[in-house]
């Protein structure tokens, strides 16, 4: 009895490069989708808000820094330690605690106006968006660095401004000509002192 001789075996390579091929595009696939859900949440959704600015307009800084101080809120806004005068002197590179405080919810501002017209925003920190502060919580100042207030160059008179906005306002969208309407809800309390240069020491 003869038995058949076996064939030959099936060819499945094509098999598995097709397969291969196949799982190489699914992931890829995915990889892709990822990456523009990513996206879409990012922007905000599709048709949704987008994310909150987290820089203030300079011709909005200029206009909060020209206004008048203002209280429609009980607000108070301090260098830790030092006294409450005009002709502070603080030596440049000094590093001081700076903190403020408001009696009610609020969304704060903090600008520091230099010697040479610049304008700093100090609160939020940098690259933060606006947050509501709940009434009566002292808040410290960070420098723009990190750590702790630290008086920088250039040496002259300077002023450091707390403009406290109601909570349902970002401070940060508002455009110089929405000002108007608003001052009215506004709170503007500030400091000024002076920027003494530091003193090289002598070899």
């Amino acid at each position: 009895m003869s038995t058949p001789e076996d064939g030959p075996s099936p060819d499945t390579s094509g098999q598995s490069r097709r397969s291969f091929t196949r799982t190489d595009l699914v992931a890829l696939g995915l990889v892709v989708v990822v990456a523009v859900v990513g996206y879409v949440v990012s922007q905000g959704g599709v048709g949704g808000t987008p994310p909150p600015r987290v820089a203030l307009s300079t011709g909005a800084a200029r206009r909060l820094m020209a206004e008048r101080p203002r209280v429609s809120t009980a607000a108070s806004l301090e260098f830790i330690g030092l006294p409450a005068r005009e002709d502070l002197v603080i030596t440049e590179g000094a590093a001081v605690p700076l903190a403020f405080r408001v009696e009610a919810d609020s969304r704060p501002l903090v600008l520091e106006e230099r010697a040479n017209a610049e304008i700093v925003l100090l609160f939020p920190p940098a690259g933060k968006p606006s947050v509501v502060i709940p009434a009566s919580r002292t808040m410290r100042v960070e420098d723009p660095r990190g750590g702790t207030y630290v008086l920088r160059e250039p040496a002259g008179p300077r002023r450091v401004r707390l403009i406290v906005f109601p909570p349902d306002v970002d401070p940060l969208t508002i455009q110089p000509t929405e000002l108007s309407r608003l001052l009215p809800r506004l709170t503007i309390v500030e400091r000024h002192f002076v920027a003494a240069a530091r003193e090289e020491s002598g070899e």
